[in-house]
């Protein structure tokens, strides 16, 4: 699917490009500028490269922020922090892991209870007895598991959230509908609490339409490349 095809429903999205992983500081730049004046954005990604933007926008983030609430619906927090690491390695530029609280939204803790991650290499960069994850239960409807998220984040107080995918909304709960029902009333309580929130979407042509949906949303939108 190529991205420059899609019919957004904006006529001011902005086309920021890094190239296959390579760190753009024209572009970061322009992701910065975004994020100091608007709350609530979407960033449209090509699906084949979303792993390698999603540490570079973490990157910019833990720049301009000095916390930020990392909202993991696929990943664990270790293997986010792991690809943290080899991103610094590869380019040398700092993700700062004590910016980020994570809220651990894996598939796996569906039957589990919300508790604070302390283990592996969580404990071992943050010290066992910060807080620095919490385990999220998901619930039947939608919009009381994004109640459940924004009081996290609300309780944890960061500057800025970082929500990664929305399309593990729609794999957990089968139908575009409940993904729009969440991110609704994530994007309303998230207003209410004044923070940017950025919301990576990967762009291939089964999520089209639901990324042209969810843009909708948005106060600003940038095209990753």
């Amino acid at each position: 699917m190529e991205i420059d095809t899609v019919q957004w429903n904006t006529t001011s999205a902005q086309t920021l490009s890094a190239g296959h992983g390579k760190y753009n500081e024209q572009s970061m730049k322009k992701l910065i500028g975004i994020m100091e004046s608007k709350k609530i954005i979407f960033l449209a990604v090509p699906a084949f490269v979303y792993l390698e933007w999603v540490p570079m926008i973490s990157h910019v983030m833990s720049n301009r922020f000095n916390s930020v609430s990392y909202v993991s619906l696929v990943w664990s927090p270790n293997v986010v922090l792991n690809n943290f690491k080899e991103f610094t390695s590869k380019t040398n530029l700092s993700i700062p892991p004590e910016k980020f609280f994570f809220l651990d939204g894996q598939e796996s803790n569906l039957t589990g209870s919300e508790d604070t991650g302390k283990g592996g290499i969580m404990g071992s960069l943050f010290g066992k007895k910060n807080e620095t994850s919490v385990k999220l239960k998901w619930d039947a409807d939608p919009a009381l598991f994004a109640k459940s998220v924004s009081s996290h984040i609300n309780s944890k107080g960061s500057e800025a959230v970082f929500v990664d995918t929305l399309t593990s909304i729609k794999e957990y709960y089968g139908d575009s509908n409940h993904v729009l029902k969440f991110a609704h009333s994530l994007i309303h309580d998230m207003r209410v609490q004044n923070r940017v929130t950025v919301f990576p979407f990967p762009i291939e042509k089964s999520s089209v339409s639901l990324g042209r949906d969810l843009q909708m949303f948005a106060d600003a939108m940038a095209i990753l490349k």
